[in-house]
């Protein structure tokens, strides 16, 4: 299952930091073993995590994050810029991360924003590049399931 390639959105990380008992938290638990699927992300996604908990906590949280990040195997891929076939069906900052996601080949891209991945166009453009976008708790379902197939094997 180590195969899989998994990008996280700046709000998992986020959400992740203040909440580690939530979903978000346990996927992160679950990157930092480095057993269950290899984490990717772009310095842009993480950047973005950053600068939101910065405005937003407190600097345990901050702290909390970089000792997160320092503790945890990431592939980091920049997207490849001027895409402009994504970037008719979402906003520019939201397409540079899905671009970042689908160059790092990854299988899922876990993300809490609803409102611009999951539009029919987003969802269909991922999909035909091998992407399923999901939230944190689809990832840890489907997640679930296949530990529970393996172990039936």
């Amino acid at each position: 299952m180590n195969d899989i390639s998994v990008f996280l959105d700046a709000n998992v990380y986020f959400s992740g930091t203040l909440n580690p008992y939530g979903g978000s938290g346990y996927i992160l638990a679950l990157a930092q073993s480095g057993r269950y699927f290899r984490l990717t992300a772009s310095s842009y996604v993480i950047g973005e995590a950053f600068v939101n908990l910065e405005k937003k906590v407190t600097t345990h949280e901050v702290r909390s994050f970089m000792l997160y990040l320092q503790g945890t195997e990431i592939t980091f891929y920049n997207p490849t810029e001027g895409n402009n076939e994504l970037q008719a069906v979402l906003n520019f900052k939201d397409a540079r991360v899905l671009q970042a996601a689908i160059d790092a080949g990854a299988k899922y891209f876990v993300t809490l924003d609803r409102k611009h991945f999951f539009t029919r166009e987003v969802v269909e453009y991922a999909q035909t590049r091998g992407l399923s976008i999901v939230t944190s708790k689809e990832f840890i379902e489907n997640f679930i399931k296949q530990l529970r197939n393996n172990k039936s094997k």
